[in-house]
């Protein structure tokens, strides 16, 4: 089948996903590298456009360094918009996901068909094709701006904006804490809206997340699990020892470049994060000369900041 050569910054796909298909583009075992749909109990890694439209949303994938090696998530705004082609993922009703980008106005035509199976080799399960998500992502590699780093699955995604480039006249400013500043879950896994945007951390379980607002920007600060092996050699999940800040633009969710916060903080102070019995009361987004730095500013009258 012939690739789509016609995919650039003005392509827009229609992502739709079969109703047999269940926890749709949850996180699965993937190392960070793709998405994954489940049908049957068993796993299959998609491969997203870095732009789509599903069910009435225009979602943008953007990397964030301090998600380590699952560094990319997605922000979608609502939109009228309607797409050129669409991309199908649809399960036969046993064990396979056949995957289908045709264009939108002549579904007989496609561009792009694969049929993934589940195969078992030296005791692991791989799905074959295994060279079907470098093609898509050379299909869709003139969609957005750069490639993520390997470590974060050489996947296609958007550059995020400075926040001096999308609010040049912003001071340092003070997200607070507010009953009009919660984000809300949704019906789909991993997603929260704020107003009418929405973030798809792409299966990440952020833990004890609180968040934060001023009059044009949100942030959201958490922590993360990680799978730690004890004495007895038996992996268990913990609290990582770290503090994360992730800050977006007000309406749109858009992330900005650099302004994020991830350090190592003391054992007692992420225990006290865990028990409640310290509260991160504000966000502080400081100017230090051209760079933007994110504080966390603590209830024990405690700041915390990259050093």
């Amino acid at each position: 089948m012939t690739k789509p050569r016609s995919f650039d910054k003005t392509t827009l796909l229609e992502v739709r996903l079969a109703k047999g298909l269940h926890n749709p583009w949850g996180y699965g075992n993937q190392g960070g590298r793709l998405h994954a749909v489940y049908t049957h109990d068993h796993t299959f890694p998609v491969v997203l456009p870095p732009r789509y439209l599903e069910n009435g949303y225009e979602w943008r994938a953007y990397e964030s360094f301090n998600l380590g090696s699952n560094s990319l998530f997605w922000v979608g705004v609502p939109s009228n918009k309607h797409a050129d082609y669409v991309y199908e993922v649809a399960d036969d009703g046993k064990y396979y996901i056949k995957i289908n980008i045709f264009p939108r106005d002549n579904p007989n035509a496609p561009l792009y068909e694969q049929r993934l199976a589940l195969e078992e080799v030296s005791e692991h399960i791989i799905v074959n094709p295994n060279n079907y998500g470098d093609e898509l992502n050379g299909v869709f590699a003139n969609m957005a701006d750069e490639k993520a780093t390997e470590w974060g699955g050489g996947r296609y995604h958007f550059k995020s904006p400075s926040l001096s480039s999308l609010h040049p006249h912003i001071r340092p400013d003070d997200l607070v804490l507010g009953e009009g500043c919660q984000w809300q879950k949704t019906d789909r896994q991993d997603i929260y809206q704020w107003g009418k945007a929405r973030i798809n951390w792409q299966g990440r379980e952020l833990k004890h997340a609180k968040t934060f607002c001023s009059d044009k920007l949100v942030a959201v600060a958490y922590l993360l699990e990680r799978d730690e092996v004890g004495r007895d050699g038996q992996s268990k999940r913990v609290i990582d020892a770290r503090l994360l800040v992730n800050v977006f633009d007000k309406e749109t969710l858009t992330p900005f470049d650099g302004v994020y916060l991830e350090t190592y903080i003391e054992h007692d102070l992420k225990d006290g994060l865990v028990a409640g019995t310290i509260d991160i009361k504000e966000i502080k987004v400081a100017k230090s000369g051209d760079e933007y730095r994110v504080i966390a500013k603590l209830s024990n009258g405690k700041t915390v900041q990259y050093q």
